[in-house]
């Protein structure tokens, strides 16, 4: 997971953050509530990053994914009382134009791009002889 729960609640706009925690009798509750969306939130990264990039992402974390992580975890979040879900869209929507930027930079400090050599085959020369394929 890419950020905790501390992180969520800061990208939460106050009155829903309110709202957040008054809905949970203790802490214990809002934490585990939180770190179910960070999980969700992590899985969505990973899946998105997993195009270019060795996924999970090793510590140290790049900022940019636990603002990333936590701005979707919040979006998950606040999804669960439906009247809300809109006044939290705009945080997913910069989450996924952080995400393609990142993949349109090609490279980002702290993450590891797969190298083309992974992918490899060869094909059988009387089918496709290797004057054909040396330019794939």
């Amino acid at each position: 997971m890419y950020c905790f729960p501390d992180d969520v609640l800061e990208e939460l706009y106050l009155p829903l953050r309110k709202q957040l925690t008054e809905h949970f009798d203790t802490e214990d509750e809002l934490q585990q509530f939180l770190y179910i969306h960070i999980k969700r939130a992590s899985t969505y990264v990973d899946t998105f990053l997993n195009q270019h990039y060795i996924v999970p992402v090793s510590v140290p974390i790049p900022a940019t994914l636990v603002t990333i992580t936590a701005k979707l975890a919040s979006y998950y979040a606040v999804a669960n009382f439906s009247e809300l879900e809109d006044s939290a869209k705009d945080k997913r929507d910069t989450a996924q134009a952080m995400l393609y930027q990142i993949l349109k930079a090609k490279s980002f400090t702290g993450l590891t791009r797969k190298s083309s050599s992974q992918l490899q085959g060869v094909s059988d020369p009387r089918v496709y002889p290797e004057s054909k394929t040396r330019g794939w």
